[in-house]
């Protein structure tokens, strides 16, 4: 609590405490198109978040296949992505650590041998038949 009562400086009148409890009910597991796509998967090949390097949200280690289900908010979707109006310094600097991030998982993973596919989660929602046979024509 800061010497205002709690109150922060965010255009959007919430409390730091509101604030706190807004970003952390944001699922970082579990979200609907993960599960979605977990359900049309055969589940004797795949595990969900298996004990991969970058932490795919399913994949299968012998078959060396990791795939994520990026956010379209939090992984900046071209198609998506509207950039928030507080603290704009801000959200922009974290986007681009998450960018980075996803490119260097990516690419340590191609290193490894593994086969990565990504599928922002708009992806997921709107076609998930097309993102299952993209993940059958890989593993053909």
């Amino acid at each position: 609590m800061n010497l205002l009562g709690g109150r922060s400086f965010l255009p959007d009148n919430l409390t730091l405490e509101k604030r706190s409890k807004v970003m952390a009910s944001i699922r970082g597991k579990d979200t609907k198109p993960e599960l979605l796509l977990w359900d049309l998967l055969d589940h004797r090949r795949f595990r969900r978040y298996p004990r991969i390097h970058g932490n795919p949200d399913i994949g299968n280690k012998s078959m060396k296949i990791a795939i994520f289900v990026d956010g379209c908010f939090w992984h900046g979707c071209p198609n998506c992505y509207k950039p928030p109006t507080t603290r704009p310094e801000y959200w922009s600097m974290k986007l681009e650590r998450n960018i980075a991030h996803d490119n260097k998982v990516s690419m340590e993973l191609k290193d490894d041998g593994y086969t990565v596919l990504r599928f922002w989660e708009h992806e997921v929602i709107t076609d998930p038949s097309g993102c299952l046979r993209k993940i059958v024509e890989v593993l053909q």
